[in-house]
């Protein structure tokens, strides 16, 4: 089950989205029309699409995740947002291996630097790794049969 909010496509934005599929296009390109800076608001057919991408390539977790903690640490605050949003996305519809590699030192160490207002001047961008880190927490111990969610 994919979890997003989602707003119905037009037609025509639906045939494009297939086609990119169909294409083979890479994650950095799915990821990059999803975290455009110009975009007006988060745009769920392509993170989604990232997420479908991440799921049928072999090497998919481990591209996105370094791909993902470039666009977290990005100057601007928009794009920095909706790469958050992103990895979410990716929590929710990429499984195991994805979590694996969210889980590892590497990564871990790039979310921290968000965090650290020394780093980032965004309150919002500064806020939102903590709150995440705390729902990934509570979920992925249910997920792995260890607690019974609240």
């Amino acid at each position: 089950m994919r979890v997003g909010k989602k707003k119905t496509p037009s037609t025509a934005r639906l045939q494009q989205i297939a086609n990119m599929a169909g294409e083979g296009e890479s994650l950095e390109s799915w990821l990059n029309k999803a975290t455009n800076p110009s975009n007006r608001q988060e745009d769920w057919e392509y993170i989604l699409g990232f997420c479908d991408q991440i799921n049928k390539e072999l090497e998919g977790p481990q591209i996105s995740v370094r791909l993902l903690a470039h666009k977290i640490q990005s100057p601007q605050e928009w794009e920095a947002i909706q790469a958050l949003t992103v990895l979410e996305a990716c929590m929710k519809n990429c499984g195991r291996r994805f979590h694996n590699e969210v889980g590892k030192f590497r990564f871990l160490n790039e979310l921290i630097k968000v965090v650290s207002p020394k780093v980032t001047k965004s309150q919002r961008i500064c806020k939102r790794p903590t709150g995440l880190s705390r729902t990934w927490s509570k979920r992925l111990v249910c997920m792995s049969g260890k607690r019974k969610m609240p």
